[in-house]
């Protein structure tokens, strides 16, 4: 860790944690939103959460492999690091799956 909280890459701890606030951020309404989306052809349902999976997690590995430790070196680590790929695999599997949100009655 060199001045300020950076890394050798010169990128800041600050940094780090504003894109991982934003990728949460964007995750969760993503994932809100394609869990309602239905897709009744299981085939195809597949292929749309493999293609993203894809693409998703091994970006997430690297990202979280190279800069989590500046973040789960600080404070409030689960703030910014909210899942692990686990759990976005997880989540990805709901995607599709047409689900209702429990919304309260009016």
């Amino acid at each position: 860790m060199g001045v300020d909280g950076q890394n050798s890459s010169g990128v800041s701890r600050a940094l780090v944690k504003e894109r991982l606030k934003t990728f949460n951020i964007q995750f969760e309404d993503l994932h809100q939103r394609q869990s309602q989306w239905t897709v009744p052809d299981t085939e195809l349902r597949e292929s749309l959460r493999l293609a993203v999976a894809e693409v998703l997690l091994p970006a997430y590995r690297s990202f979280i492999k190279r800069f989590g430790p500046m973040v789960e070196n600080g404070k409030n680590p689960q703030k910014y690091i909210r899942y692990s790929a686990e759990d976005l695999e997880r989540m990805l599997g709901e995607f599709f799956e047409g689900k209702t949100l429990n919304e309260p009655k009016r």
